[in-house]
């Protein structure tokens, strides 16, 4: 395939891209839309032999992942704190994180995932793509969230597919700076989620501030984005030891 055809190729994905999620609010540069344009190809390519992610189409793929993504970039809190130094939990194919750096190269955001292939397939889109404000770790959140490098040293921790709210909790609070955010994708059962969550907030010192709904076209089931401030030092016992936080919830 010549460079002619790629370029054609690569300007009618990103016209797709924009199609899919103008109606949402999002108004792209034209070099943002080529660069995840090109990052969702080489995703497809690599979801072939390593399970990244799920979506039965191309549009559901923008829909499902990089517009759920980019609906982080709407939180005034984000905004006001740029730049901003953040953590995606448990990326696995790199959302939300490699589309926010896309879009947003005022944040820098360091990409956690546990699964050795995945990290390998983040590492090769970041320098494919081009991505400065991008990194990435391997290992577990129990280990790292011990960590001096990591502890209590970012401003917002992403987490899109953890488990419950408490495990969640428990595994992104210690990461973030007294006064940052956990910014989580949750679902409908949200509500029930913060009740039941009320223990690990208090132990954890996170308290919610927000919470928005939100719908993406053609998809029925209503998605929520919940803001989790930590008020003050998380406890040195957290988090547990690996597996912990999801086994035996606070």
């Amino acid at each position: 395939m010549d460079n002619t055809t790629k370029e054609k190729q690569s300007n009618s994905g990103a016209a797709d891209i924009r199609q899919i999620i103008q109606p949402m609010g999002f108004e792209l540069e034209e070099e943002q839309l080529v660069c995840l344009d090109k990052y969702l190809v080489e995703l497809e390519r690599a979801n072939a032999t390593t399970n990244l992610i799920s979506y039965r189409d191309k549009k559901e793929l923008v829909l499902k992942h990089v517009a759920d993504s980019l609906m982080l970039l709407k939180d005034s809190d984000i905004m006001k704190t740029i730049p901003a130094v953040c953590l995606d939990i448990g990326s696995g194919g790199g959302f939300p994180g490699v589309p926010l750096c896309i879009v947003s190269k005022d944040i820098s955001v360091t990409l956690l995932e546990a699964t050795h292939k995945k990290t390998q397939f983040l590492e090769s889109i970041i320098k494919s793509v081009g991505l400065g404000n991008c990194h990435v770790l391997w290992g577990r959140a129990e280990e790292f969230g011990r960590d001096a490098a990591h502890r209590e040293k970012y401003d917002f921790v992403f987490a899109r597919a953890l488990g419950d709210l408490s495990t969640v909790l428990e595994l992104a609070l210690p990461f973030l700076k007294v006064g940052g955010c956990l910014i989580a994708h949750r679902g409908h059962e949200l509500m029930r989620e913060i009740d039941a969550a009320g223990a690990a907030l208090k132990e954890l010192h996170g308290q919610v501030e927000e919470h928005v709904s939100y719908q993406l076209p053609g998809l029925d089931h209503e998605r929520f984005v919940v803001r989790v401030r930590k008020t003050a030092v998380t406890p040195e016992i957290y988090p547990r030891r690996s597996g912990m936080p999801a086994k035996r919830p606070l």
